[in-house]
């Protein structure tokens, strides 16, 4: 979102001590800047009244929540975020208005699904 993500490369398990169970990627970003992440805003559309910065804001929030228990179906988490004040009913028509599946897990979204949650949360946020 602020920069231009850039695969490098495996380093293998065997490489660490202790050994991971798993391979790590090498992953550098290039270009960082909140300019990067505005214009990806922009390619979105954003509700009259609502400015860039607050939607940062509360993009973020949601993605915080969205990841606070691992493994855990997105919509849980979500439900557990009384801020929202939201039912399970509530927030599956929200997915179901990104396109996006009540049995998702939060490491399964793309950038874009976790924008549109934002914005149809973002009213539903008054203070972060």
């Amino acid at each position: 979102m602020y920069g231009t993500p850039e695969y490098g490369g495996v380093i293998k398990a065997g490489s660490f001590y202790p050994k991971p169970k798993v391979d790590s990627a090498i992953i550098s970003v290039r270009n960082i800047s909140k300019e990067n992440f505005l214009r990806t805003l922009l390619r979105f559309p954003i509700s009259q009244g609502e400015s860039l910065g607050n939607l940062e804001q509360k993009f973020f929030e949601i993605l915080k929540k969205g990841f606070a228990h691992k493994r855990k179906l997105l919509i849980k988490n979500l439900a557990e975020v009384s801020r929202l004040n939201l039912d399970t009913s509530n927030l599956k028509e929200i997915f179901d208005e990104c396109g996006i599946s009540e049995k998702a897990r939060a490491e399964n979204l793309k950038v874009s699904d976790w924008l549109c949650l934002a914005k149809k949360f973002s009213p539903k946020i008054s203070d972060i």
